[in-house]
């Protein structure tokens, strides 16, 4: 068994890849697999471009600092990060319209340092650091006839860095409710 210290997250395989040990005893896993079936009439890459869309929705909604997106669309492959962790959920925007808001609110709130420069910013450890892949499904990842595999898209999420579980879980419910939507 090996231990990390740092926010790195390893591949699904190596986390929970073992049935010698409980599940409960193992770290939590690092990838979720969202089905979206042919019925729902959506190709691979409409839905990659409704990813690509809600990802870059984050990054310029209400001039959101920290988070970065880079999508290849050749690949459908995308990979974001965020230094600020959760910017997608409804705490985020409340929390984003109390900055902007009156002192009085602010009185509440603990003081924000600044960074000194750009620099310093972008060394950062992000919070929250994913990978996003769209892809047609084989019918043994699906259970499902070649025929619906073939119509239907795969969406992985893969965590790559971070500390916060719970970020992860809530990153991954935020996407399937815009996506499958």
């Amino acid at each position: 068994m090996g231990w990390s210290w740092t926010g790195y997250r390893p591949a699904l395989a190596v986390v929970r890849g073992t049935d010698a040990v409980d599940k409960r005893f193992l770290a939590m896993g690092t990838e979720v697999e969202i089905l979206i079936p042919g019925a729902a009439g959506s190709s691979v890459d409409e839905v990659c471009t409704r990813i690509n869309d809600a990802m870059e929705g984050l990054q310029d909604e209400d001039g959101v600092e920290g988070f970065q997106w880079r999508w290849k669309g050749d690949l459908k492959i995308g990979v974001g990060r965020s230094v600020l962790g959760d910017v997608w959920s409804r705490k985020a925007r409340r929390r984003r319209m109390v900055k902007g808001g009156s002192d009085s609110v602010m009185n509440d709130a603990e003081p924000e340092t600044e960074p000194e420069s750009e620099e310093e910013d972008e060394e950062k450890e992000p919070k929250f650091v994913f990978k996003i892949t769209c892809s047609t499904p084989t019918s043994s990842q699906s259970n499902l006839t070649s025929d619906a595999a073939a119509s239907s898209t795969l969406i992985t999420i893969r965590w790559l860095q971070g500390h916060d579980a719970g970020i992860f879980e809530s990153f991954c419910g935020w996407v399937r409710r815009r996506i499958v939507t």
